[in-house]
């Protein structure tokens, strides 16, 4: 059956969309399998994500990159059976991410933008906790591409409009 990360339970499952952005930091959602471990009220998986942005007012989810290092948290085609477009890319934990796992991050939100005609879809970004990778490459996104001031990109906030 495998077992949930370490400290899994102590991370919330997502904060709010980056104001300025489409992003969505998360942590990983897991396979129903892994969920029966932990109580109702933290069963996190693909189709609670799904269904949690649709709540969202206006949104919907277009993009899952995935940074974990593993492929044992959840079956990807949970997203892409449903029309969300979905990235891995396998990046170490406990280390800043290489120079190749900060290109593939650009190209696959550069590739959804480019093809992506809703300003409504969210990119989700998760690692396992959703906090250490996620963050830094988010906000490495947003100081290089979108031009953000890093103490704003720490702060999670843009002054800009959200990718096109």
């Amino acid at each position: 059956m495998g077992r949930i990360p370490d400290r899994w339970e102590a991370y919330s499952e997502f904060g709010k969309i980056i104001a300025g952005t489409r992003f969505l930091p998360l942590k990983v959602p897991l396979k129903e399998e892994l969920c029966m471990q932990v109580s109702d009220e933290l069963w996190f998986t693909p189709a609670c994500l799904q269904k949690k942005v649709a709540d969202l007012e206006g949104r919907c989810l277009g993009l899952v990159i995935d940074l974990t290092n593993t492929t044992r948290y959840y079956d990807y085609r949970e997203f892409t059976y449903n029309n969300v477009d979905y990235v891995k890319i396998f990046c170490e934990g406990h280390v800043v991410p290489s120079s190749n796992v900060v290109r593939q991050f650009y190209e696959a939100i550069d590739n959804f933008q480019r093809k992506s005609h809703s300003k409504d879809s969210v990119i989700a970004v998760h690692c396992t906790h959703g906090v250490n990778r996620t963050g830094y490459l988010v906000c490495r996104y947003m100081i290089e591409r979108l031009s953000v001031a890093p103490t704003d990109a720490i702060k999670g906030r843009s002054t800009h409009a959200a990718p096109q």
